[in-house]
């Protein structure tokens, strides 16, 4: 079991002399309630370690059997992602470049044009932030409040998504070089079309694609 953290070793602690050494000298306390709240915080302390615990089991591990984090959670650096997502395309033949934020739905977005055709690609920070909530559950053990939580996943959502955007790239390119598919069947979903929409946005808009079924 996880090791109590000396904090509430020391609250224990003191609650138990405390109680002890007021029942000793005045004898009109009762060092009883004293006690429960000593077994209560030991009680939530087991719990959560418990729970802590299983959810760590449940993790992926590698062929070392160490607990593996969400895939780019430790990214550092969103403007690096970006520049090597340029620089790839522009080794690629592309034409044209650019990037931004959608910040009322937290979505990025990468834009370029490859011999006529126009892509978009789209990843959304608030996804990743939801994924990593999921393997980050705010508890009573979390620093700060619970917004501060949900901020601080936004953040890493919005530095992890470029990076996975880079990657996603670079698979498709090489698909492409390797001569595995053509320039339109790597990137089909996501060609703009004159309407402004992408094929994958006309295909749902017009239910060209049956629904999927259930399992």
């Amino acid at each position: 079991m996880t090791e109590m953290p000396w904090r509430l070793q020391i609250a224990v602690a003191c609650m138990a002399a405390d109680a002890t050494l007021i029942a000793e000298s005045a004898g009109s306390i009762d060092p009883v309630p004293y006690f429960r709240m000593a077994d209560a915080m030991l009680a939530e302390h087991a719990r959560t370690a418990q729970v802590d615990e299983s959810r760590a089991a449940r993790r992926p591990r590698n062929n070392q059997g160490q607990s593996m984090s969400l895939p780019y959670e430790n990214a550092t650096s969103g403007n690096n992602a970006i520049n090597e997502i340029q620089k790839m395309l522009h080794g690629f033949g592309c034409s044209k470049f650019a990037t931004g934020e959608d910040y009322a739905t937290s979505e990025l977005f990468v834009q370029f044009e490859h011999h006529g055709r126009m892509v978009n690609l789209r990843a959304s920070a608030k996804g990743y932030a939801m994924a990593w909530l999921k393997e980050h559950p705010f508890g009573p053990r979390t620093r700060g409040t619970r917004k501060d939580h949900e901020s601080k996943a936004l953040a890493i959502g919005q530095v992890a998504v470029y990076s996975i955007l880079r990657d996603w790239v670079k698979g498709q390119i090489t698909a492409v070089e390797i001569g595995m598919m053509s320039f339109e069947a790597a990137f089909l979903s996501h060609i703009l079309l004159p309407s402004g929409m992408t094929v994958i946005e006309h295909c749902e808009s017009q239910r060209l694609l049956s629904a999927p079924t259930e399992t």
